[in-house]
């Protein structure tokens, strides 16, 4: 049986915005940020140096969390 490509699509988007979901009200697992990852890549979707800035601005908008702040204390 072969299914028609907007479905897919249609299951890609509700994919993505479940796990968007997810990962915004900050109930996503582990295996949810893998697959999140994931799927980021096989789409050819990366972050390079130079947009850093940029992806670093855009996930503290949907971050549900702060970076804790650096223990001086503590050896990186």
């Amino acid at each position: 049986m072969k299914i028609d490509a907007s479905i897919l699509e249609q299951l890609q988007s509700l994919v993505v915005l479940e796990l968007m979901k997810r990962i915004q009200d900050g109930t996503a697992t582990a295996g949810d940020l893998a697959t999140a990852v994931r799927l980021l890549k096989d789409n050819g979707i990366d972050a390079r140096s130079k947009d850093a800035t940029e992806l670093d601005e855009r996930l503290k908008s949907i971050l549900p969390f702060q970076a804790a702040p650096s223990d001086p204390d503590l050896i990186d």
